[in-house]
């Protein structure tokens, strides 16, 4: 590509399409694809507003970028404010209520944490009771009887009788 004169192509372009006489502008605008063509430019005609230059596009996105930015620090502000009313709230209804507060609670897991602590640890069920004990729940053992009444047991653990007269 060589050194093109940007000037001369203005130039010549203008005098082109600004010419009253059809020969010079002819000759003009032959001049003008000439040195087009030779310097390898490409030229873009467009009516209207001319196109967004890079810097232009550039700051256009950095716009956006920062008008997103400021509408989610304004979302989660939002989001915040609205989980600080709910709490403010409840803590209201609750002293309405005259019911527990945070403190209350806190106190009486700390209170049960050292009940727990001094008593000391808890030994585990052995895992074959646990299942043993599954399987047991839920069972409902019959007696039959030729008598009127019918002890049922459950889980083994007493007798029920229940009375067929009506």
């Amino acid at each position: 590509m060589t050194k093109i004169n940007l000037d001369r192509l203005q130039k010549l372009w203008n005098h082109a399409t600004k010419n009253a006489n059809p020969n010079e502008a002819s000759v003009a605008a032959l001049k003008f694809t000439k040195m087009i063509a030779e310097s390898g430019l490409k030229v873009h005609l467009y009516a209207g507003q001319s196109p967004a230059t890079e810097e232009q596009i550039k700051a256009a996105i950095d716009k956006a970028y920062i008008q997103g930015q400021m509408e989610a620090k304004e979302t989660y502000q939002r989001i915040l404010e609205r989980q600080k009313n709910e709490f403010y709230n409840e803590g209201y209804r609750d002293a309405q209520a005259n019911s527990y507060t945070s403190q209350d609670i806190h106190n009486a897991y700390d209170k049960g944490f050292a009940e727990g602590k001094a008593k000391g640890s808890i030994e585990k069920t052995p895992t074959q009771a646990i299942e043993q004990a599954a399987r047991l729940t839920n069972r409902v053992y019959s007696h039959e009887s030729t008598a009127s009444a019918h002890p049922i047991y459950v889980n083994g653990s007493g007798t029920i009788t229940i009375n067929s007269r009506l």
